[in-house]
C-alpha cells in the first residue's frame, strides 16, 4: 500500500541526453540507461551517432549518424602508452573542434530553441570540456547544476 501511494505521487521526467562523441563504446552503456528510463515511463530524447534500430515508446533518437567518422573501439592500454603528439592532434580535432561544430546542425539549432522547462534533466557527455566551454546550460536555458 505504501509503495502504491508513493507511485501515485511520482511523476516521469523529461530527459535530454547529448552524446556527441562518435564512438560506439561511449554510446552503448548510456543507451541502456536511457532505455531503462523509457521503460519506466520517463520521456527520453537522445542525441548521438548511434540510434536504435527499432523505435521504442518514450524514447526518441535524434541521430547524428554519418556526420562524423566513427572512432574505432579498439583502443588498448599499449596504444595509450605510445600515444604521441600527432595522435593527440587528431583526437583534439575529433573530440574538440568537430564535435563542437555539431552545434551548427539544424537538429541542435532546433533543440536550442526549446522553451525553458521542457526538459527536467539534461545529461551531456563531457569531451574536452564540451559543457563548460560552450556554456551548454545557458544555450538550453537550464540551471547550471552540472556534475562532471
Amino acid at each position: 500500500l505504501f509503495i502504491s501511494v508513493i507511485n501515485k505521487r511520482a511523476s516521469a521526467l523529461r530527459a535530454l541526453a547529448i552524446f556527441p562523441f562518435p564512438s560506439k563504446s561511449h554510446a552503448i552503456g548510456i543507451q541502456h540507461l536511457f532505455q531503462a528510463m523509457a521503460r519506466r515511463g520517463h520521456s527520453v530524447d537522445l542525441v548521438s551517432h548511434f540510434p536504435r534500430d527499432k523505435p521504442m515508446e518514450n524514447y526518441r533518437d535524434i541521430s547524428l549518424r554519418g556526420i562524423l567518422p566513427s572512432i574505432p573501439n579498439s583502443t588498448t592500454f599499449d596504444m595509450f602508452q605510445s600515444f604521441n603528439f600527432l595522435g593527440m592532434k587528431d583526437f583534439v580535432r575529433i573530440a574538440g573542434a568537430e564535435t563542437c561544430d555539431l552545434l551548427e546542425l539544424p537538429v541542435f539549432q532546433e533543440l536550442m530553441m526549446t522553451p525553458r522547462g521542457t526538459y527536467d534533466v539534461i545529461i551531456i557527455e563531457v569531451i574536452l570540456f564540451f559543457v563548460d566551454t560552450l556554456k551548454i546550460y545557458s544555450i538550453f536555458r537550464c540551471n547550471k547544476y552540472i556534475i562532471e
